[in-house]
């Protein structure tokens, strides 16, 4: 091997070294954007599904009023009116697309109201003892007919 003062020396250059920091830095921006995607996911999944169990809840609940209901009224397509024969029951879609069920009792000084957030568009249909509840999600639409045992029972006499 030679030796003096015109030796080559074998090593990386600059452009090499901005080159290789280049290619791990997009490496790592991506493998960041992977790693975000996958702890975003089930944390978008538990809220999905905690979403869907309080609409269940909420629906539940309004087919149990309207199995029980004595008069069924729809003033307009957001909201329903329940005589049982006891305390008054209203359903009503709030302008930010919140479901509302609100029990006025006779001699309570306030009524009870409680409310479920909801990101589908509910729409209500009254029609003799059956309530048709319109539900539009993601540009589908699904109908629940539900009917009043009561309705029907004095309608068969």
């Amino acid at each position: 091997m030679k030796s003096g003062p015109f030796q080559r020396i074998r090593g990386f250059m600059l452009v090499e070294m901005m080159i290789v920091i280049s290619i791990l830095a997009v490496f790592g921006v991506a493998a960041a954007r992977v790693m975000h995607l996958c702890l975003r996911v089930p944390q978008q999944a538990a809220q999905s599904q905690s979403a869907f169990e309080r609409f269940d809840v909420a629906v539940n609940r309004l087919r149990q009023d309207v199995w029980a209901a004595r008069s069924l009224r729809c003033p307009d397509d957001t909201t329903l009116e329940i005589g049982a024969g006891g305390p008054a029951v209203v359903w009503h879609v709030e302008s930010d697309g919140a479901l509302s069920r609100t029990v006025t009792e006779k001699g309570e000084p306030s009524p009870s109201v409680r409310r479920w957030e909801s990101r589908e568009q509910i729409r209500f249909t009254a029609d003799g003892p059956t309530l048709t509840l319109t539900v539009l999600q993601d540009a589908e639409t699904t109908r629940t007919e539900m009917v009043s045992q009561r309705l029907l029972g004095e309608g068969s006499k």
